[in-house]
């Protein structure tokens, strides 16, 4: 799916939301978080929320579990529970895209997505990042676009149809810098399609103490944009098994180092 279509699709999500979903449930929890236990659309400013028992997103509403569309910086912890996406629709298990997204931090827990979404799509967050869950989707395990700094720490990806971790420099988010980040100890089995992917507008980025195995296409994939080459890669102590296409693919990059 090309990522004007994925745009697309974001601008609807956050048009039905508010009227569909139901909303965030202001009480704190004694440690000062708030607490979520059902489909949910978060508003700005932000907060720091916690799940207390598994969130489905209701068959049919084509709505994420979770949605942030509002800017703000946002942290959830999963608290080891899982976030399940609509199983008859498109949208992400949990979406995030807004401009003036500060930061969004997800972590300890699982997502799955049955329909035929993402598990979690980023998109104009400044600051990315995901930590600690395990992911099995039809669509992206992670997509986040259009970003300026990214951490994907620990996480397990299984069975996504398409790539388990993609994360893109796109140049549309005017006024920001090149993406820079690190992608590390993440184990990933049997995507459909590349294992991790960083492309277009980077300035540095490490991939480090990764396992892809069996994947559709390229283990690692790093492709700069079009033009003269940019940015810097750093690709070590990875394991890759039984790529369909590339072990490690790095193209259009001004440094490197494998």
């Amino acid at each position: 799916m090309s990522r004007e279509n994925r745009h697309c699709q974001s601008a609807l999500w956050v048009c039905a939301v508010a009227a569909v979903v139901a909303g965030a449930v202001p009480t704190l929890a004694a440690e000062g978080r708030i607490p979520l236990w059902t489909q949910t659309s978060l508003a700005a400013p932000g907060g720091k929320y916690v799940v207390t028992r598994n969130i489905f997103a209701t068959p049919g509403s084509g709505l994420p579990a979770i949605d942030i569309s509002a800017p703000g910086a946002y942290d959830i912890d999963l608290n080891g529970f899982t976030v399940t996406g609509d199983p008859l629709g498109g949208a992400p298990a949990i979406s995030a895209v807004a401009p003036g997204l500060e930061s969004v931090t997800i972590r300890n827990g699982s997502v799955r997505n049955p329909g035929l979404g993402d598990c979690i799509s980023v998109i104009l967050a400044s600051r990315v990042v995901v930590e600690d869950v395990k992911m099995s989707c039809s669509g992206q395990g992670l997509f986040v676009d259009e970003g300026q700094t990214f951490a994907v720490r620990r996480n397990v990806v299984t069975l996504s149809s398409l790539n388990a971790i993609w994360v893109s420099g796109s140049p549309a988010f005017a006024g920001t810098l090149p993406i820079s980040g690190v992608i590390e100890d993440n184990q990933i089995y049997d995507p459909g399609a590349t294992g991790i992917q960083v492309d277009e507008t980077f300035s540095s980025v490490t991939i480090r103490g990764n396992e892809v195995e069996s994947p559709g296409a390229a283990g690692i994939a790093v492709i700069g944009a079009p033009g003269p080459p940019v940015g810097s890669v750093i690709v070590a102590e990875n394991t890759v098994q039984e790529a369909g296409t590339e072990g490690i693919l790095i193209r259009q990059v001004n440094k490197g180092k494998v």
